[in-house]
């Protein structure tokens, strides 16, 4: 049975995501949603933290119900060409068992 995925990403923007209007960084933001719902997939938190970060600008918190579907999204996003307008980091991970 499938088990929840969980998903920490770090990233910054490249010059490539500045060089967009706020029209198009807007669509290409919709677009990420759009995927991200398509495989069951929900943002539990985005942070803010170039305040803090020389490496990052932001990170968040992402849920997906299972590892396929975190496959999925990661594809998705990398064949709308997301990663030109990021680099990014992330970690995947479940549920702690009981001890």
């Amino acid at each position: 049975m499938a088990q929840p995925v969980y998903k920490l990403w770090m990233s910054k923007f490249t010059p490539a995501w500045y060089d967009l209007t706020k029209e198009e960084q807007d669509k290409h933001g919709a677009k990420i949603d759009a995927a991200l719902k398509q495989v069951g997939g929900e943002q539990l938190m985005v942070r803010v933290c170039v305040w803090a970060s020389e490496e990052y600008d932001g990170w968040g918190v992402e849920k997906f119900p299972s590892v396929e579907a975190a496959q999925q999204y990661a594809m998705a996003l990398f064949n709308m060409g997301h990663y030109k307008y990021i680099t990014a980091k992330s970690i995947l991970g479940i549920d702690m068992p009981q001890m």
